[in-house]
Parts: structure tokens; C-alpha cells; sequence
């Protein structure tokens, strides 16, 4: 079965006006199958969120792409800017880690929910708040009806991040791509959006590309990941095969990075405990 997203050899460049070129990017290849999760993990700085922003269109004037990113056979980085915008409100979403980037302050939740149901939908504007309502309540926004309503800054972190999420699958693209969705929440919130979106796609049945740094999120959510680091995808394999039998020392150094909930002292304090 082919693909439905295919990176190959993809390279991200910046041109700095001072200064060297940075390749972010490295001849990058990995595929995307149709209802599978894919994790990309590595350090900050190895290339995944310009990897997100290049397969989107998202990047700065001072960019250079190259290589392809195809969708069910065309090549995006070669569309035109209305082409790209078509593509990218009807098949392929973007969830970013600040929701208050994806959320304009200055309009309500109604109108950035209805405005995509009614450019891409042609829904009417009663049949478009009735539709972003129910996406509302599908992330589990409580008294959804009242608060759509409202703007940004008058939800909590968890909630625009929701609100976010409801933003990028109201038009129920094929497509979702989750750039570290919950690195500006605290812990408990993080695992109420990782269930919720590990819930969307698999009921939707969508594919996900989840870019974190999270091997516990990748461990519970992805069928395969892709191992980045300086810009280069240095392993990709099957998640559990990964994490059972990582092959580069890079990837062993991501697992052994893991938090613990006991260490080492605490191992042995209660090694001793049980001597007697």
C-alpha cells in the first residue's frame, strides 16, 4: 500500500544575513502510512519542528528547500501559496506546542473554529457554529456552547491547547501533524491531551506525525519513530522494536536519558530494607 506521505531527501537551509548558512535539515527520507503514528524524536535543535514547518509550507523567506514531500502524488513543495493553503485547511493539520500560536488573540473561538468549516466546507455560518461546537465538545471542553464564545486568553493552558487541537481537526483532515502538543502544559494535563489525541486519530482513523522529545509519549502512542539528530534521521524503526533493540548509540542515549522513578540510591536503600 503506498504511503500517504512521502519525505525524500528533504533539506532545510537557512541564510542567515550574518553569518554562515545553517543546514537544520539533512537529506531527510521517512514515509507515512495511511491510520499509522509516527514519532520523531531527538534533542532540540535536531531538525524536527523544520522538518513540520517545511512539509506545511511554514518556513521564514530566509529558507532554502529542497527535495519532496508528496502527497497522494503531488509534490508540496512545489504548489503554489492558494494551492498549499487549499491542501492544507482540507488534508493536512498542524498542532504547535503554544496554542496561543495556532489561536489569534484578537478573535474568538467561534470564528477561527467556523472560518475553515466555511471556506473549505461551505458550511453556513449556523451550520458551521453548530459543527465547531461539537468539535468542542469532542476535545472535552465543558459547556462547550458557552464558551466558544470566548477568546484565547480566557481559557486555561489545557484548554486552548484543546481548542488548538478542535481548530486542526474541525475540517477532519488526513493528516494531522502534532509538533510537541504538550510541552507548555504541566504533567497532568500532558497525559489528558496525549490520551485525547491518541483517542481523535485512532477513532478517525488518521494518520499522525508526532514530533517530541518524549520517549514516554512515543512508547504509548506511535506504531514507528524516526530518530533525529543534527538534522539527520539516524535510526527509524518499529516502537517497540526501538525500544527493545535500539541500533545506534544515539537512540541509546535518548533511552537512557528516560526519568525514573527510582534511581539508583533508592534501589539500593531498598535493597537493604528487604535484606532485613
Amino acid at each position: 500500500m503506498k504511503p500517504i506521505l512521502e519525505v525524500d531527501r528533504l533539506n532545510v537551509r537557512f541564510l542567515p544575513r550574518n553569518g554562515m548558512p545553517v543546514d537544520a535539515v539533512q537529506a531527510l527520507s521517512f514515509s507515512l502510512e495511511a491510520g499509522e503514528t509516527l514519532g520523531m524524536v531527538g534533542e532540540s535543535g535536531s531538525g524536527k519542528s523544520q522538518t513540520a514547518m517545511a512539509i506545511m509550507g511554514l518556513l521564514p523567506s530566509n529558507a532554502r528547500v529542497s527535495g519532496a514531500v508528496r502527497y497522494g502524488g503531488t509534490d508540496l513543495l512545489k504548489l503554489d501559496r492558494r494551492s498549499l493553503n487549499r491542501l492544507r485547511g482540507e488534508r493536512i493539520a498542524i498542532v504547535f506546542q503554544d496554542p496561543m500560536t495556532a489561536l489569534n488573540p484578537f478573535l474568538t473561538i467561534e470564528r477561527q473554529l467556523t472560518e475553515p468549516l466555511q471556506t473549505h466546507r461551505g458550511l453556513s455560518r449556523r451550520d458551521a457554529r453548530r459543527r465547531a461546537i461539537e468539535a468542542l465538545e469532542q476535545v472535552h471542553i465543558p459547556d462547550a456552547a458557552r464558551r466558544i464564545g470566548m477568546y484565547p486568553h480566557e481559557f486555561s493552558g489545557g484548554m486552548r491547547q484543546r481548542a488548538a487541537i478542535a481548530m486542526a481537526l474541525v475540517t477532519e483532515p488526513r493528516i494531522l501533524i502534532a509538533d510537541e502538543p504538550t510541552t507548555a502544559l504541566d504533567v497532568t494535563v500532558q497525559a489528558q491531551i496525549v490520551d485525547l489525541l491518541g483517542t481523535l486519530i485512532r477513532g478517525r482513523g488518521m494518520s499522525m506525525l508526532l514530533i517530541t522529545h518524549d520517549m514516554g509519549i512515543v512508547a504509548g502512542l506511535c506504531d514507528r519513530v524516526v530518530v533525529m539528530c543534527a538534522g539527520r534521521a539516524v535510526e527509524q524503526a518499529d516502537a517497540a522494536r526501538l525500544f527493545a533493540v535500539p541500533a545506534h548509540p544515539y537512540t541509546v542515549g535518548l533511552l537512557n536519558a528516560r526519568p525514573r522513578l527510582r534511581s539508583r540510591m533508592q534501589e539500593t536503600i531498598a535493597g537493604g530494607c528487604d535484606e532485613r
